[in-house]
């Protein structure tokens, strides 16, 4: 976790195991906050309605997890040459990551989870909604 102090940043290690209510609430500060804004950016330009914003908001809030918690699984399944960093680089940093906490089999269903939650989302919505199905369905498939 990032600690401001002045113009410095500091990192703050963590024990593996924390409550994973915080580790959810670390993770949608980071992408989870930047999808929100994004998608909600978009959406607000094209004069969205008080229910679409709504939808949208869930919609990035269960993207930005799942892709959290996949890039935590990916630290661990996939190679370095794959990741572009060193495998397991999370655990060698003492860092909080879903499979520490729930394991690798039960983290890979929450992200898959919530990546179908945020499908789900978009059939509510009451604009065309195919750009960001292809954009879940490629997070869903990414390999790093």
């Amino acid at each position: 976790m990032l600690w401001q102090r002045g113009n410095q940043l500091i990192y703050l290690l963590f024990p593996k195991k924390i409550d994973l209510n915080i580790l959810n609430k670390m993770h949608q500060k980071k992408t989870g906050a930047l999808l929100n804004c994004s998608i909600k950016f978009g959406a607000l330009l094209h004069n969205a309605s008080e229910n679409d914003l709504s939808i949208l908001e869930s919609f990035a809030s269960h993207l930005g997890l799942a892709y959290q918690i996949q890039d935590d699984v990916l630290d661990v399944n996939a190679s370095d040459k794959v990741l572009g960093k060193r495998q397991n680089s999370d655990s060698i940093k003492n860092k909080p990551s879903y499979p520490s906490i729930i394991g690798l089999d039960e983290s890979i269903k929450t992200f898959e989870n919530l990546y179908q939650s945020a499908l789900d989302e978009l059939t509510q919505l009451s604009v065309e909604s195919k750009p960001l199905r292809l954009l879940t369905k490629r997070l869903m498939n990414r390999a790093f």
